[in-house]
């Protein structure tokens, strides 16, 4: 049955070689070639929307409106920071299962998943930078990205007012606008600046989350190439958030497992909340959840449609074994930060030989995360996956064979 997708695809690799499609041309479109009485690739695509993202859009929409209230309630001291931490870590729930969703009204420029939350560029100076600016200069949210989203709200929320020590030389700019404004200010009066802040990205945030709902309630993934393949494939290009991100950027490069990388928790995800481990394993239910389209029709009755029943279930099984590697990891009194933190140099070797969780210390269950578990997943997307059905390796992924 395999030979059967190769023999019908040839034309689509020519459309998307390995960095996505192309909009021109006639070419044989494998996923309407592969119809049948069990499978329909019109009812995938349309379930991998309807099924796999717009409840998850509405319910980012749902949470940011939640956390917009929480947020004016502890800044007029009706309600508590800590219900307001709680709503943050709610709207972040769906935000993390739709990263590896990276397509159609997700992936826009302007009111895309990054617009809401840039993890890499989380800098508590820019952050501060930007308060004082609207402390001083009624500003805004003028300003880049990493300043208005909800990175700068967790910045608020989960860490202390008046807590303002860099390590940055002397005569930056931004270091010395937040020095001005910190300079004679009582902690109450920062706090509040803070508050405003906040509040004016949250106002923000929810008015942008009904719109990336309304765009996912139009959006026609059928309509975005000329094949039903190449829309297809638009999808499965959102699942190597496992590799280059989950894997490689989110743990590994917090880990001494490859080049010259030392154990450093200042590389890890969620720098103020300290929720990474969190975050990981909402990804993983997000892929999870868009690779069968929830209850709908998915990628992985794709595979079986095409003769590959088997490696769809190891790429579920890779999937549930990933998420289980995350939970043994025992957070109860710590944090991933906690446990890097606490990892000595001894310990590197222990760490690029680890490939199991069962019955091992965290930062060793945490190491083997990277060097066998998700790994595990990853080499099927580039293997096996696309060799099956003939979607392609994002440019990003291409020739990484780690």
């Amino acid at each position: 049955m395999r030979n059967k997708i190769v023999g019908i695809s040839l034309a689509v690799l020519g459309l998307t070689a390995c960095g996505g499609s192309d909009s021109g041309g006639t070419v044989s479109d494998a996923c309407n070639e592969l119809n049948s009485e069990s499978f329909s690739c019109d009812t995938m695509l349309n379930d991998l929307v309807a099924e796999g993202v717009q409840p998850l859009a509405t319910e980012f929409k749902t949470e940011l409106l939640e956390l917009d209230t929480a947020v004016d309630a502890y800044c007029d001291a009706s309600g508590t920071k800590e219900l307001a931490q709680t709503a943050w870590s709610n709207a972040m729930v769906p935000l993390q299962k739709m990263q590896a969703m990276n397509f159609g009204p997700n992936a826009d420029a302007d009111n895309g998943l990054l617009s809401f939350y840039d993890w890499q560029f989380a800098n508590a100076v820019n952050i501060d930078a930007a308060i004082a600016n609207n402390a001083e200069n009624a500003s805004g949210l003028s300003g880049i990205n990493n300043r208005k989203d909800l990175i700068a709200v967790e910045y608020v929320l989960f860490t202390d007012d008046g807590t303002y020590t860099y390590e940055l030389a002397t005569g930056d700019e931004n270091k010395t606008v937040v020095d001005t404004w910190v300079e004679g200010e009582s902690t109450a009066k920062l706090q509040a600046d803070r508050c405003d802040y906040a509040q004016l990205i949250t106002e923000d945030l929810k008015t942008r989350a009904v719109t990336l709902e309304s765009a996912w309630n139009s959006y026609d993934l059928a309509s975005v190439a000329n094949s039903k393949q190449a829309a297809a494939n638009e999808v499965t290009q959102g699942f190597f958030y496992a590799d280059k991100q989950i894997k490689d950027a989110k743990v590994g490069g917090a880990l001494p497992i490859k080049d010259d990388n030392v154990f450093d928790a200042t590389k890890l995800e969620s720098q103020f909340a300290k929720t990474s481990k969190e975050h990981l394993i909402n990804n993983l239910h997000g892929l999870k959840h868009i690779f069968t389209a929830g209850n709908g029709v998915g990628i992985d009755d794709y595979l079986v449609e095409v003769g590959e029943e088997s490696l769809s279930n190891e790429m579920i099984n890779n999937i549930d074994n990933a998420i289980a590697n995350l939970e043994y990891i025992d957070t109860s009194s710590t944090s991933l930060f906690e446990i890097i933190d606490s990892a000595s140099p001894e310990q590197e070797e222990l760490c690029k030989n680890a490939v199991s969780y069962d019955g091992v210390s965290n930062i060793e269950a945490l190491c083997a995360f990277v060097n066998k578990t998700i790994k595990g997943l990853t080499d099927n997307l580039k293997e096996d996956f696309t060799m099956a059905t003939e979607f392609t390796i994002p440019a990003s992924a291409s020739g990484d064979n780690d």
